[in-house]
């Protein structure tokens, strides 16, 4: 500001941008430090750092996904229990391939989408003919035309029975147990 008011920018020139840049470093520096402690004002939550969902209490995973990947590794938990076999995952849409026993001894391909919500299969633009069923954590699509194995509700369910004394590893999905009756 002096050099401005004084008008001697150009003989000062050198000068003038190393103070810049150190001007610049120092501040951008700030600016890093303020942005990575920001917190919004409702919740106050820490931008830098990242949440968690409620506590599950399972060894394999501690806390309740919050996104499409903790579903994948939901379902992998409980994939055999739920009567699955999977044959392989993809980035590209349908997720998985998997084989499903829908009669005792007796399986059939099936192809799965992995979403949080079941109504983001809309948001994404999938089309239903593509895809056999969708896994998801919630199910918040009630006119869905397809399969949806929310598994939130199995969750519960499996804690509920392991509560009650049963080893999750006994447990058999309620779709095969109605098969062999």
């Amino acid at each position: 500001r002096f050099a401005r008011k004084q008008k001697i920018q150009s003989k000062w020139k050198d000068v003038l941008g190393i103070i810049g840049e150190q001007a610049g470093k120092i501040k951008g520096s700030m600016v890093n430090v303020r942005a990575s402690h920001q917190r919004t004002r409702k919740q106050d939550i820490f931008q830098d750092r990242p949440l968690y969902g409620p506590l599950m209490n399972w060894p394999e995973m501690v806390h309740e996904p919050l996104n499409e990947l903790g579903v994948v590794f939901a379902f992998g938990m409980v994939a055999r229990q739920l009567g699955f076999s999977v044959l392989r995952f993809q980035a590209a849409f349908p997720d998985c391939e998997a084989l499903r026993e829908v009669v005792k001894g007796q399986l059939q391909r099936m192809k799965l989408e992995f979403e949080f919500e079941s109504r983001n299969f809309l948001r994404h633009g999938h089309r239903i003919d593509g895809c056999d069923g969708i896994v998801c954590w919630k199910h918040n699509w009630k006119e869905c035309p397809l399969e949806v194995i929310e598994l939130r509700k199995v969750f519960q369910k499996l804690n509920h029975k392991v509560h009650e004394g049963t080893q999750r590893e006994n447990l058999l999905p309620q779709r095969t147990q109605r098969a062999q009756r």
